[in-house]
């Protein structure tokens, strides 16, 4: 039980870990391509209100 117990929690922390890793790089890319990306749609739609 104790092991199980041990790798379960280990396996869990590194989960936790690796997906706090994930949104970590998640927000880096959208600080610096996620501009970049949402403007393209944006200017899309100024272009196409007018019309």
């Amino acid at each position: 039980m104790d092991n199980k117990f041990f790798k379960f929690s280990f396996y869990f922390f590194l989960s936790s870990l690796i997906i706090a890793l994930f949104f970590y790089i998640s927000s880096l890319l959208h600080e610096n391509l996620g501009n970049k990306i949402l403007e393209i749609p944006i200017t899309n739609q100024k272009q196409t209100t007018p019309k």
